[in-house]
């Protein structure tokens, strides 16, 4: 069974609401101007947690949006806990009706410690306690969650672990970003 904390669910579900809002913009001059830093493997760990807390500190401001997204668009891949057996793996996806109104989302996570912890937290380790971990590069992970949709999938959502200051994007939202924050 999945356990969520409601508090963090109604203010990430808000965050939602205001980054469509940002994003849904379409004007030049509304562009995002922010580059995302360079990919490398040596880049200091990001505060995602103190990334998501102040998006939702400053009532979802453009400015720590861009940042939080950049900062995710930076990654070098994206992990996810592994589901079916070799050639058909999938991410983990699940819903709660509490939150986006019970659509499913794919669990994507910034770190492997955050993934564990929620693969234990959940039950979704392997009987010896293992954990299956499909890792997907930065650079094709819009196209691999785009298929997806059509299954019905609404989005992904980083860091759903107890620990985390979890936040989501829909999957319809993951290219209009990524290409703002160019």
């Amino acid at each position: 069974m999945l356990r969520y904390n409601p508090i963090r669910l109604k203010t990430t579900a808000i965050a939602f609401v205001a980054m469509l809002l940002l994003l849904a913009v379409t004007n030049a001059d509304a562009q995002l101007k922010t580059k995302s830093p360079p990919r490398s493997a040596e880049m200091k760990p990001v505060d995602f947690d103190g990334l998501s807390r102040k998006a939702n500190k400053s009532g979802f401001a453009r400015k720590d949006l861009e940042v939080l997204f950049g900062a995710v668009f930076s990654l070098t891949e994206w992990n996810f806990i592994s589901r079916g057996q070799f050639p058909n793996v999938n991410p983990y996806i699940a819903s709660n009706r509490d939150y986006a109104e019970g659509k499913d989302m794919v669990r994507a996570f910034t770190d492997t410690d955050r993934l564990q912890r929620f693969a234990k937290e959940n039950s979704l380790t392997q009987p010896n306690g293992e954990v299956l971990i499909l890792t997907i590069p930065t650079e094709k992970v819009i196209e691999y969650l785009e298929q997806f949709i059509d299954q019905g999938v609404h989005g992904v959502w980083f860091n759903s672990d107890i620990k985390s200051d979890g936040f989501f994007v829909p999957l319809r939202q993951l290219r209009p970003i990524e290409e703002n924050l160019k």
